[in-house]
């Protein structure tokens, strides 16, 4: 039943649209009446009456990003100017890749991650994101560098890298091509050739001759780039790193 100011007091229970429910607290006004969500989290937020009576009410807390993701109620916006911040844009394409059946099965090697619970609210994961110091300057979240083959995103396993780096990519169960060849051969007559990308590395009788001369380019290429962020990385990141492109 809709309520009037006359008829509103303190204690009326509302539901919402979304299937929640408020609790008046204070009313101080048609367009100023404080209600708190009966739910864990108990969330206050300041609305009108019309809002109240239609039951659009919305509860910051509620999952409603793939399911597992919520706003949170703190300082940290979705968009500036209608353009998506940096650190919305990570939390969502985060939760995406693990919870996303769909994007997974393009991508079936996130099947199986998952983000720690206190990171399903966007305010959290905004206030680390932000405190690194890195993301103004086009750094890229990354769960592997770390810890190799890494499932879980949290503050322990993250780190912020260079997109330049996070290209790099060690799948050491994907060595083989399509042609059966390793990766970075080619045959040449009959023979085979060492390429990186574009830029041909020798031709040699083997394949596997081939693959190592790729490999130790690869390695010595990946280690030069780390070194050319050697200022800008923390000191586990860098130390990881030049261990995970060691390991070939």
């Amino acid at each position: 039943m809709k309520k009037s100011m006359k008829t509103i007091k303190i204690g009326d229970i509302f539901p919402t649209k979304n299937g929640d429910s408020v609790t008046v607290i204070e009313v101080n006004g048609w367009d100023n009446i404080v209600v708190q969500f009966n739910d864990t989290y108990g969330h206050l937020t300041r609305l009108q009456l019309t809002q109240l009576n239609s039951g659009n009410v919305k509860n910051v807390y509620r999952p409603n990003v793939y399911g597992i993701g919520y706003f949170g109620s703190g300082p940290y916006v979705a968009k500036i100017n209608n353009v998506i911040t940096p650190e919305y844009r990570a939390w969502s394409g985060m939760l995406q890749r693990c919870y996303s059946t769909h994007w997974q099965t393009r991508n079936p090697a996130y099947i199986g991650c998952f983000v720690v619970v206190e990171w399903y609210n966007f305010q959290t994961f905004a206030q680390w994101y932000c405190n690194t110091g890195y993301y103004n300057i086009g750094y890229e979240l990354d769960k592997d560098i770390l810890y190799l083959n890494n499932k879980i995103y949290s503050p322990q396993t993250c780190r912020m890298v260079p997109k330049e780096i996070n290209k790099i990519v060690i799948d050491k169960s994907n060595s083989i091509r399509n042609n059966g060849l390793p990766i970075g051969v080619t045959p040449n007559h009959n023979k085979y050739q060492a390429r990186m990308g574009t830029k041909p590395l020798g031709t040699y009788s083997t394949p596997e001759e081939a693959h190592i001369v790729y490999m130790q380019y690869k390695m010595n290429h990946e280690i030069t780039i780390v070194n050319k962020y050697r200022e800008r990385l923390s000191e586990d990141v860098y130390y990881a790193l030049l261990a995970f492109v060691q390991s070939y």
